[in-house]
């Protein structure tokens, strides 16, 4: 009895210990089934600040977006057919004493188009109509962003003072802002346990003058209350060729700064939050022109009811 009572024991502690260990890990990517509707809102506020031979101008734009992304087919390996729509657009451009704004928000009826609206409404109202549709694959990434030509033709013949804000639209950055939601920063790779790292790297070319290899850093921390932490930092290095071109301008940076938290509801098998904030400084020379600009970025998403 006593042999039976201790091998019971010993059982029920592995099979705790078992459960224990498998409810910390966590795969990071979302289940994806036909017809799955993800909500989410995205927000980001982009400062940058130059300053040249003691004149400093500022320019600030603010994005908010929601949306429904809605899975459209999902292939044997998890890989899937995804379409967005958008449910909501705030746009804040604010550039010295200039500034520019646009609301909308969907309350059925017809979709919104670029004719009924001028400068940036008319962009903004393309963005509004636009039917986007990707895919993501069995990792998380996302590739063939489609359904944005609308928007960007109607940006392209704007004047240069409503394009400011384009570039968090355009397919790659789109693509870029909402990957978090199927991959929480390359999280989906594999499962993982608590205390897990990880790293991603993105290379931006700066022509002649080199190239910047940003690295953010990741570990998964903890998962309390069906909550999965994982927290990020920042790493930049800039990249110099060995000779440079006459007559081109050197770089410097001066000043980084980054961070990434996330939050995954384990539960649910969903992001429930994420946020990014990087400040980036650089320092541009050439001959007796000295120009400083400093990069403030915050973006969060948001998981909606």
């Amino acid at each position: 009895m006593r042999t039976s009572m201790t091998t019971s024991l010993a059982t029920l502690a592995l099979a705790t210990a078992a459960c224990t260990a498998s409810a910390q890990n966590v795969a990071f990517k979302p289940t994806l089934t036909k017809g799955a509707t993800l909500k989410y809102e995205l927000s980001s506020n982009l400062k940058v600040e130059q300053t040249n031979a003691g004149q400093t101008d500022l320019q600030e734009t603010k994005h908010t977006a929601s949306f429904t992304c809605t899975v459209e087919s999902v292939d044997s390996d998890g890989s899937a057919e995804v379409s967005m729509m958008f449910d909501s657009l705030s746009f804040s451009i604010v550039a010295g004493e200039d500034a520019d704004t646009f609301a909308w928000k969907f309350t059925g009826g017809d979709r919104p188009n670029a004719a009924m609206g001028e400068g940036l409404n008319a962009s903004g109202f393309a963005l509004a109509g636009a039917e986007i549709s990707f895919d993501v694959s069995a990792s998380g990434e996302i590739s063939g962003m489609g359904g944005l030509d609308e928007f960007l033709a109607t940006v392209a013949s704007e004047s240069a003072s409503d394009v400011a804000f384009v570039g968090a639209f355009t397919p790659a950055r789109l693509a870029e802002a909402i990957e978090p939601i199927f991959d929480a920063d390359g999280g989906a790779a594999e499962e993982r346990a608590r205390g897990a790292k990880w790293s991603e790297n993105e290379t931006v070319d700066l022509g002649a003058i080199g190239n910047v290899v940003m690295t953010r850093d990741y570990v998964y921390l903890a998962n309390e209350n069906n909550m999965a932490t994982v927290l990020g930092s920042l790493t930049v290095k800039l990249n110099k060729p060995a000779t440079q071109p006459e007559n081109s301008p050197t770089a410097r940076l001066n000043g980084v700064t980054g961070a990434v938290a996330v939050q995954w509801n384990s539960e649910l098998n969903m992001l429930e939050q994420y946020a990014r904030t990087e400040q980036l400084g650089t320092v541009w020379e050439m001959g007796d022109v000295t120009l400083n600009q400093m990069q403030h970025s915050v973006m969060k998403i948001v998981r909606l009811d």
